[in-house]
């Protein structure tokens, strides 16, 4: 590994270290990410490995991962092209380490990162939701639902329709508190079938839970619960104990 390449993804700087190929090929998927020059919250090292086999059976579809709790703080993740660990200090000021091999290539650095910042993100109030969105008029609109519910459709039609919008990506945004007191949207370059989305940020305007129907139609959650529920079950996090289960 080369140390260490510097990113920010959402407002979490990574500090990641890897081949000089593996980086250029994420840092190419991730242009505009640029490092603030803040303190690592997230570090990553990640080493690939020819001919790498996993440790166990993933006992799951691919690609989701295998986790299982070694300790309150530490986790250890694999599937088929990767496996690691991964710390998760209780301190909020001390930064999650993962420390990862797999094959060379850029699709399970791409996986490990986002579980990573998925498990970075509640430690600072933020959440990693499996969703579309875009930026109009200097608001965010985010629309949520798992894998066939039309996430990348509707950013793919707001796009056509309001070509001043900006997209924040089409398959995983960023939710957190902004310092003004409300709650901002961050694209992320995790990109489902559209290109990845330019990093920027904006204040919520509305979360959207996407259901099929015949028809287009908005109509608000019926109570704090089931927004609650929703937003769970969207959200990107890999929960073995209580503690996580608490900051999520």
């Amino acid at each position: 590994t080369e140390s260490p390449y510097r990113l920010a993804i959402g407002g979490v700087e990574i500090a990641l270290s890897t081949s000089a190929a593996l980086a250029a090929s994420l840092l190419e998927r991730c242009r505009g990410y640029e490092s603030t020059d803040q303190r690592p919250a997230l570090e990553l090292t990640f080493a690939s490995v020819e001919n790498f086999a996993p440790p166990r059976p993933l006992g799951r579809a691919y690609p989701e991962l295998g986790c299982v709790g070694l300790s309150d703080t530490h986790y250890e993740l694999w599937r088929n092209d990767c496996h690691g660990t991964l710390e998760v200090p209780a301190a909020p000021d001390e930064p999650v380490v993962a420390t990862f091999s797999g094959k060379d290539h850029r699709a399970p650095l791409e996986a490990v990162l986002r579980v990573c910042l998925a498990s970075t993100l509640p430690r600072v109030g933020g959440l990693l939701l499996h969703s579309s969105g875009v930026t109009y008029n200097g608001q965010a609109f985010v629309f949520s639902g798992p894998s066939g519910a039309g996430k990348t459709t509707v950013a793919r039609l707001l796009r056509d329709a309001a070509p001043t919008s900006c997209p924040l990506g089409d398959d995983l945004t960023i939710l957190r508190p902004g310092n003004d007191g409300g709650i901002r949207a961050h694209a992320t370059p995790f990109a489902g079938e559209l290109d990845p989305a330019p990093r920027h940020d904006a204040p919520v305007a509305g979360v959207h839970f996407l259901v099929h129907s015949g028809r287009h139609a908005r109509r608000a959650l019926p109570g704090r619960d089931l927004l609650l529920r929703s937003i769970l079950r969207n959200t990107l996090v890999y929960v073995v104990e209580r503690t996580a289960a608490a900051r999520v």
